[in-house]
């Protein structure tokens, strides 16, 4: 879709379109080329508003203008409730992580291994203590932990993490087959927790199924494919 001729179809200039939005020039020019290539907007209130507005026919440029004014106002208030509920970064912090993986993950299968390993953070962090260190490493390495408040575990972690990291980036290190073999042996230990886990949650699942199953067939009810899903739909964990 072409907006330039939409606009050109109501008598709508790029300059009304913007005031009427609250954008610049440019930023406005870069929201079109983002909407106008199938991509999605890296702000979520313009690409709903814009989403609304030119997927439409309308009767004249007044209704467009009216029908923007509307969208900002309700969609601010759903924002001041957000608000009300996260702070200003916080909120700012979650858009930019958004905007980042609606880029990143369109179409690129390289960076998969990022986001799962971003994935695994989100639950794992202050759960998993070596992971939380290595997080935090990185956190004050690049000042976005003030070091002044750094604890004294923390510190003993960091000075033994930078000369290999440093070592790392130099290409200075050596193979270390103990090292190596006691991270394979971890690994292995892992991956049967996990296994383990798993198990826990079939064994489960089909503890749920058997109750449910024995109560319909307690009753005399004949269980067709239709009620099986419908007992599997009411299963929650």
């Amino acid at each position: 879709m072409k907006i330039k001729e939409v606009l050109k179809r109501y008598k709508l200039t790029l300059k009304e379109l913007a005031d009427a939005l609250g954008l610049s020039r440019p930023t406005l020019n870069s929201y079109i080329d983002q909407f106008e290539k199938d991509e999605k907007i890296s702000n979520n209130l313009y690409q709903y508003i814009f989403t609304q507005i030119f997927n439409k026919e309308w009767e004249d440029k007044s209704q467009i203008l009216e029908e923007i004014k509307h969208l900002k106002n309700s969609l601010a208030h759903e924002n001041k409730s957000l608000e009300d509920e996260y702070c200003k970064e916080n909120l700012e912090l979650i858009e930019s992580i958004k905007e980042k993986m609606y880029r990143d993950m369109k179409g690129k299968k390289e960076v998969l291994p990022l986001y799962k390993f971003i994935n695994s953070v989100l639950y794992n962090y202050n759960e998993d203590s070596g992971l939380t260190g290595y997080i935090d490493y990185n956190l004050y390495l690049n000042s976005l932990k003030d070091i002044e408040n750094i604890e004294e575990n923390e510190k003993i972690l960091i000075s033994n993490i930078y000369p290999i990291m440093a070592n790392h980036v130099k290409n200075n290190l050596k193979f270390n087959e103990k090292g190596y073999s006691t991270f394979i042996k971890r690994m292995k230990e892992i991956q049967k927790i996990r296994e383990e886990e798993t198990l826990k949650i079939e064994e489960e699942f089909l503890k749920k199924i058997r109750e449910k199953l024995n109560l319909k067939l307690g009753i005399a009810k004949v269980i067709d494919d239709e009620k099986i899903d419908e007992i599997l739909n009411k299963i929650k964990f």
